[in-house]
C-alpha cells in the first residue's frame, strides 16, 4: 500500500532534492523504497538485562493504547529500537525514534517509528499478530520498512551505509525500489513505453510479461496514468507512471514521468550492493531498461546486472562459486594456511570452524556447496572456470 507523507507532497522540493541526488551519486537510478528482515537474538536476556525495577524506563520506549508486552517481548522490542536507532543515525540528523511503540503493520504485532520533521517515514516491526503456524517464523525476525520519503531526503552516503549493516546483521532485503524520474518526458512518452511492450522491446528471455493499466486511460484528457509490466508474485515488476500528475495534479501539464523498478524476494535472493549499484540493477531488469537508462545519459558506465530467479541458481552456479573460492585459497592464500596449518596443527581448525560463510556463498545450502565441492575436487587443477 502507498503511503503519502505531506512532506512529500510539496513537488518542486522533491524535485530539487532528486536532483541533488544525482548530482551526489552520479547516477539517474534512485533508492525509493527499502525492506529488509533480520533474526532476533536467541537469549535476549545476554544482551538486555531482565533484572532491573523498570524494564521499559531502561529501554526509553513506552505502549500506547491497550498493547502489552510481556518480559520477552520487551527484550524483542529492546532489540527493535536498537535497529531502529542504527538505521535512523545512516539516514541522517533530521530522522529519529519516536519512543511509542505503536500497533503492528504487515503482520508484525508492534511497530517502532522512524520519524522526519514529526512525520513517521519508516517503520521497525516486532512480533507476529498472530500464534498461526505460519507466523511463527515471523515472530523470530525483525523488520524494517523504509518509505520513498525516507530515502529521498536521507543524509549523503547512506545506501554505503546501510548496505553494510545489512551485511553484518545478515538481514535479508525484501523489497527494494529502484526510480528513473524523467523530469521533461513529453506528454507521449508513456504511450511510447505501451508502444515499446506492445512491440515485445520489454521481453525478457523470449517471454512476454503480463502487463496492467492504472488511471484514465481514455482518448479524451488522459491522466494520471500508470502502466505495469510484470508481477508482484514474479518479484520484478517495473511501474510507469506520471509522477508529475501525482505531484501537482492532473491539470498541471507536468510531463514528469517516472519508471519504478520494484524487486522483491519471492523468487529472488537481493544482494546488498542493489544500493550502491542501483543503476547496474536497474539496467540488468532487461534490454529495455538499459536502453531507456541510457537514453537519459546516465554519468557514470553501466554494467547492467540481473537478479536471476532462484530456481535458474542451477548445478553450474554453485560449481562456478565453489571453483572461484577454491582457486582463491589454493593460489592466493594458500602459502598461509598451509604455514598456519602446520605451525598450529589442530589448533588451526579450532580458530576458523566458527567461520561464516563468504557473502558469494551465503544463497546455497551447506548440502549444495558440499555436495558441489567435492563435485569439482576431482577435475580442479587446471581446469577451466565451470558455468
Amino acid at each position: 500500500m502507498t503511503r503519502v507523507n505531506p512532506l512529500a507532497l510539496d513537488g518542486n522540493t522533491v524535485k530539487l532534492r532528486l536532483l541533488a541526488n544525482r548530482q551526489d551519486t552520479q547516477t539517474h537510478i534512485a533508492v525509493d523504497w527499502l525492506r529488509f528482515t533480520v533474526d532476533t537474538a536467541i537469549n535476549h536476556a545476554a544482551i538486555f538485562p531482565p533484572d532491573l525495577p523498570d524494564i521499559r524506563h531502561w529501554y526509553g520506549l513506552n505502549l500506547d493504547g491497550d498493547q502489552n508486552l510481556s518480559e520477552a517481548q520487551w527484550h524483542q522490542a529492546a532489540q527493535a529500537k536498537d535497529l531502529a536507532d542504527e538505521v535512523a543515525e545512516y539516514l541522517g540528523p533530521d530522522y529519529y525514534i519516536d519512543a511509542l511503540i505503536r500497533k503492528g503493520h504487515d503482520f508484525y504485532r508492534h511497530r517502532i517509528s522512524i520519524m522526519r520533521h514529526g512525520h513517521e517515514c519508516g517503520w521497525v516491526g516486532f512480533g507476529a499478530s498472530s500464534e498461526h503456524k505460519n507466523q511463527r517464523k515471523q515472530a523470530r525476525t525483525i523488520h524494517v520498512n523504509l518509505y520513498g520519503h525516507a530515502c529521498t531526503f536521507a543524509a549523503s552516503g547512506w545506501q554505503s551505509k546501510i548496505a553494510r549493516m545489512l551485511d553484518y546483521r545478515k538481514a535479508r532485503i525484501t523489497r527494494v525500489d529502484l526510480a528513473l524520474d524523467i523530469f521533461d518526458a513529453g506528454h507521449g512518452f508513456i504511450d511510447r513505453c505501451e508502444t515499446d511492450y506492445n512491440n515485445r522491446l520489454m521481453d525478457v528471455h523470449g517471454r512476454t510479461l503480463e502487463c496492467n493499466h492504472v488511471g484514465n486511460w481514455s482518448n479524451i484528457n488522459p491522466h494520471s496514468r500508470s502502466f505495469y509490466v510484470g508481477s508482484k508474485e514474479a518479484g520484478k515488476q517495473t511501474n510507469i507512471y506520471e509522477k508529475g500528475h501525482q505531484l501537482f495534479g492532473k491539470t498541471s501539464g507536468s510531463t514528469w514521468c517516472r519508471i519504478e523498478l520494484r524487486y522483491g524476494n519471492k523468487l529472488r535472493i537481493l544482494p546488498s550492493d542493489i544500493l550502491t549499484r542501483p543503476a547496474d540493477y536497474f539496467a540488468g531488469a532487461s534490454d529495455w531498461h538499459a536502453h531507456i537508462l541510457r537514453e537519459q545519459e546516465q554519468q557514470h558506465p553501466v554494467l547492467p546486472q540481473k537478479i536471476e530467479c532462484k530456481k535458474r541458481l542451477a548445478v553450474e552456479t554453485v560449481n562456478a562459486e565453489c571453483w572461484r573460492a577454491l582457486k582463491w585459497v589454493t593460489e592466493t592464500a594458500g602459502p598461509n594456511v598451509l604455514m598456519a596449518a602446520r605451525g598450529l596443527g589442530e589448533k588451526f581448525w579450532d580458530l576458523i570452524e566458527h567461520a561464516d560463510k563468504p557473502q558469494r556463498l551465503r544463497k546455497f545450502s551447506d548440502s549444495e556447496l558440499m555436495t558441489a565441492y567435492d563435485r569439482i575436487y576431482r577435475n580442479f587443477a587446471g581446469a577451466a572456470c565451470p558455468g
